[in-house]
C-alpha cells in the first residue's frame, strides 16, 4: 500500500531548501558587474585660454610692428638742396646735403631699443609656444621682461619723437636749429609712420604687461 505524503515531508523540505541554497551559492559566487572607468582623452592637448591665445597675437604684433619701425627709420634719407648768394660772385649757388637718421644719436637709440624689443618678442614667444599651458613658473620673468620692454619702447619713441619735433618747427630759442621738414617732407614722414609704429608696439607690451599680472593673481588664488 502506497501512502502518498501531500504534507510538506521532509524530502519536500529538503528539496525546496536545496534549490534556494543553490541559488543563493550561485549569486554569491558571481563576481560583481565592473563598471568601465570614465574615459579620458589621452594624448589630446589641452585648449588654449584666451589669456595664453591674446599673448601670442600681441608678442606676434610686436614682432611685426618693431621690426617695420627699425627698417623705416634705418632708411630714412632725404636730400636737402640750399639756395645762397656767394659773397665771392654775387651770383647764387647752391649747395646740396644729405640727411639721414643715423646722424641723430635719438634716432640711433630708437633704432636699437626697437631692435632689442624685436628680438625679445621673438625668443619670449618661442620659449611661450614650447612651455606647457599649466606651468606658470613663467609668468613672473615673462612679466619682468615685458615691463623692461615698454620702459625701453617708451624711452625710445621719446627722444624720437623729441627731435621729430625739432624737425618739424625747429628751435631758433635755445639751439638755433632751423625746421627742415618742409625741405625733405620724405624723411619727416618715414621718421613720423617709425615712431607711429613703434608706439603701437609700445601698447601691446602694456597689455601683456596687465596679463602676465593678472595671470599671476590667477596663479596666487
Amino acid at each position: 500500500m502506497e501512502s502518498q505524503n501531500n504534507g510538506p515531508g521532509f524530502g519536500g523540505m529538503h528539496g525546496t531548501s536545496g534549490g534556494e541554497a543553490h541559488d543563493i551559492i550561485h549569486a554569491a559566487a558571481s563576481p560583481p558587474a565592473m563598471q568601465s572607468p570614465p574615459a579620458y582623452n589621452v594624448g589630446v592637448p589641452a585648449p588654449v585660454s584666451w589669456m595664453r591665445l591674446l599673448s601670442y597675437i600681441l608678442r606676434i604684433s610686436a614682432i611685426v610692428l618693431t621690426l617695420v619701425a627699425t627698417i623705416v627709420m634705418g632708411t630714412a634719407r632725404g636730400t636737402v638742396t640750399v639756395l645762397f648768394v656767394n659773397p665771392l660772385t654775387g651770383f647764387l649757388s647752391t649747395v646740396a646735403g644729405s640727411t639721414k637718421s643715423t646722424n641723430s644719436a635719438a634716432f640711433v637709440y630708437f633704432i636699437v631699443a626697437n631692435t632689442l624689443v624685436s628680438f625679445y618678442s621673438v625668443v619670449s614667444l618661442a620659449l611661450l609656444i614650447a612651455s606647457k599651458a599649466g606651468k606658470s613658473i613663467m609668468l613672473l620673468p615673462f612679466s619682468i621682461g615685458d615691463l623692461v620692454m615698454v620702459a625701453l619702447l617708451f624711452s625710445g619713441n621719446g627722444a624720437a619723437t623729441a627731435i621729430s619735433v625739432v624737425l618739424e618747427h625747429g628751435q631758433q630759442r635755445l639751439a638755433r636749429w632751423s625746421e627742415i621738414c618742409h625741405a625733405v617732407g620724405g624723411f619727416c614722414a618715414r621718421v613720423n609712420a617709425a615712431i607711429v609704429l613703434s608706439m603701437v608696439a609700445s601698447l601691446a607690451y602694456v597689455l601683456l604687461v596687465v596679463l602676465g599680472l593678472l595671470g599671476l593673481r590667477k596663479s596666487n588664488y
